[in-house]
């Protein structure tokens, strides 16, 4: 009875005492305070362990403050729909600040097939930031607007990360199903992204994207169902831009699946500076597809695609880089290595060009098609092609509906591309007899036999131009074996710093797997042409580059 002593063993103990001790051992009925911390900007509160993690979700009143994560965190507790999502909709979303200070939370599940606003955090408001999160061993299933990260965010999302298992039927990215005019920079995905039948919208990164994404990239699989629709390796549709980002992976659909691209199956807005290398495929029926974008309507520039874009034999609008330009889309300075077959309106670089623009582009992969198939440009609809080439030897085609066919030597010559008005100095770049254009961008100073990273075949260039006496380098086996390789460079290694004499590694390199390139591309140094020898100053940047 209140207000008695009870009785327990020899002792009485008070009744208020055993109320408060009662009320210190059973389980809490509402949210717990979390450990320490204000929540302001300067003192957050800071999250240890998963049920603080969870306890966000619950606390629905500290949504505007900020977070910081202090140690990683496992939710393999919460299964099914047990974790609680921070953020729900667009009337209750996350405002607040979430620093995941470089730390991972791993395993979080949710499955919920019918429902929306699915990941950490469920919804984003345009004042949200989410940053410095690595999420490991994601696995959420849901409907709509579906991110192992966010489900739908309208705030700023960077230098986070995700890998694991996606899926749902509409909006659905590896970090975040929608992203509406909101803000996604060093982000990056390497799990799957899955569609039921019918879906659409599904990207590796980010499933629809009104907004910006910087300098992200995602390299797992996206794929959908019969007839899912707006596929992309990175973003499934994009009406905002994406710059300083690439896809690596696959981009797969169903039979009748439209709108399927490498990076992003649908542009709409501005993508710049930007590659793909993820394979694409559709069903027998499929439409739009290219190594980077299905379908541009507006701006495709400084890109280009090394993706194979292959699927079923009544498939149409495909192409190398880009599936189908619709009207006002521009096509500039781009181009496309990767194969690509289809039924007709098939290219190596456009499947076909809607009263588009292509321009100061080219093609070099394999094109084959039954009908309307061309080394740069299948079909043509009024639409504008100029200054453009593909290479008629390594495409199979000798004809296009566009541009101009050259051999693959003149396709690694300077003046093909400078004669038709290219920029050398800011956009492009070519070693002459070695490659096709490049960017600039895109190539590392010490990349000389490029693309591909500075490797043993720039080094051989490299030790091919060092100009300086000649005396035996075929150290190994005792004796030599009649070639400088790797097994002689052991032992000159071995060697290294005995004497500290550079003569030495001149004399070496000069022998080193001898290929006879043409001379001096290997002069990188001082930038941006070289001093007119290869010398110890060529040879620190290419080593400072090495394996980048």
């Amino acid at each position: 009875m209140v207000g008695e002593d009870v009785k327990m063993g020899a002792r009485k103990v008070p009744a208020v005492s055993l109320a408060i001790f009662l009320l210190s051992v059973l389980p809490k009925s509402g949210p717990v305070p979390y450990y320490s911390g204000s929540g302001t900007p300067n003192d957050p509160y800071l999250i240890y362990t998963a049920t603080e993690m969870n306890q966000i979700g619950l606390n629905f009143t500290d949504w505007n403050k900020n977070f910081m994560l202090m140690a990683d965190i496992n939710l393999d507790a919460y299964t099914g729909t047990q974790f609680s999502r921070i953020g729900t909709d667009d009337r209750h979303a996350f405002n607040g600040v979430f620093n995941g200070n470089g730390h991972t939370i791993s395993n979080f599940t949710y499955t919920a097939p019918s429902s929306s606003y699915v990941g950490i955090f469920g919804h984003t408001s345009a004042s949200a930031r989410v940053e410095k999160v690595a999420l490991v061993n994601v696995n959420v299933t849901g409907s709509e607007f579906i991110g192992g990260l966010v489900g739908y965010n309208e705030g700023t999302i960077s230098d986070s990360s995700v890998a694991g298992a996606i899926s749902g039927y509409s909006f659905v990215g590896g970090l975040t199903g929608y992203n509406f005019t909101g803000t996604i920079s060093n982000c990056s995905s390497t799990g799957t992204v899955t569609g039921g039948d019918y879906s659409e919208y599904l990207g590796g990164l980010v499933g629809y994207s009104n907004g910006n994404i910087g300098n992200c990239f995602s390299t797992g699989a996206t794929s959908g169902r019969v007839s899912s629709n707006y596929l992309g390796g990175l973003v499934g549709q994009s009406d905002g831009s994406i710059s300083n980002c690439h896809s690596k992976g696959t981009v797969a659909g169903g039979d009748t699946s439209n709108y399927l691209g490498g990076l992003a199956g649908v542009n709409y807005g501005i993508i710049s500076n930007s590659f793909s290398t993820a394979a694409v495929s559709g069903g027998s029926s499929a439409y739009c597809l290219g190594g980077l974008a299905g379908y541009n309507y507006n701006t495709v520039s400084a890109c280009w695609a090394g993706s194979n874009v292959s699927g079923g034999a009544s498939r149409r609008s495909v192409g190398g880089l880009v599936g189908e330009i619709g009207p006002p889309g521009v096509v500039s300075n781009c181009y496309a290595t990767g194969e690509v077959s289809a039924d007709h309106d098939v290219g190596g670089l456009v499947g076909m060009n809607d009263k588009g623009t292509i321009t100061k582009c080219h093609s070099s992969g394999k094109v084959s098609g039954s009908e309307y198939a061309g080394g740069l440009l299948g079909w043509n609809n009024l639409g504008t092609i100029s200054n453009s080439f593909w290479d008629t030897n390594s495409s199979t085609q000798s004809s296009s509906a566009g541009g101009i066919g050259k051999t693959t030597e003149q396709m690694k010559t300077y003046s093909t591309f400078a004669d038709a008005g290219w920029d050398f100095n800011d956009i492009w770049s070519i070693r002459e007899g070695i490659n096709y254009p490049r960017f600039i961008w895109q190539i590392l100073l010490g990349d000389i036999v490029c693309p591909g990273g500075v490797d043993i075949y720039d080094l051989t260039e490299l030790c091919d131009e060092w100009l300086f006496e000649k005396i035996p380098a075929d150290l190994a086996p005792l004796g030599g074996d009649g070639i400088v390789n790797f097994a002689d460079f052991a032992v000159f290694a071995d060697q290294w710093g005995v004497s500290q004499d550079i003569d030495t590694l001149l004399d070496f390199a000069e022998q080193w797997l001898k290929v006879g390139l043409p001379s001096h591309s290997a002069d990188i140094w001082p930038r941006p042409n070289g001093d007119g020898r290869v010398n110890a100053s060529d040879l620190a940047v290419l080593a400072d580059n090495w394996l980048q």
